[in-house]
């Protein structure tokens, strides 16, 4: 008996075979692909001009001032997050102390 153990499966970016037992490798859908096309596509100047976007937004948006669970007033925790290219933005996250001591069982109000 010769060959592969397992059927070939092509990668999603370069169509060239993945070798299951060292590429471990795959995209949003679940198809595999190969380290170095994975790299390349999450470094992708597409990907990354998306990103910036995403965090210039977030950056300008003005912050909620009250938890829309439970009316409690808002703490912002600073966070940054930082692109390959260098460009790094802070932004600031609203964490609810009352509905994080809470736990993952307190209940919406508004629901």
């Amino acid at each position: 008996m010769g060959g592969h153990p397992f059927p070939e499966i092509p990668c999603t970016i370069c169509a060239k075979p993945v070798d299951l037992v060292v590429d471990l490798y795959a995209d949003e859908y679940g198809h595999a692909m190969h380290e170095a096309c994975y790299v390349m596509r999450v470094t992708n100047v597409k990907n990354q001009r998306a990103a910036e976007k995403l965090l210039n937004t977030l950056s300008t948006e003005q912050s909620i001032v009250l938890c829309p669970f439970c009316r409690s007033p808002l703490l912002h925790l600073g966070a940054t997050f930082k692109l390959q290219s260098g460009k790094a933005w802070m932004i600031p996250l609203p964490v609810c102390g009352y509905c994080l001591a809470a736990g993952p069982a307190h209940p919406r109000l508004d629901a």
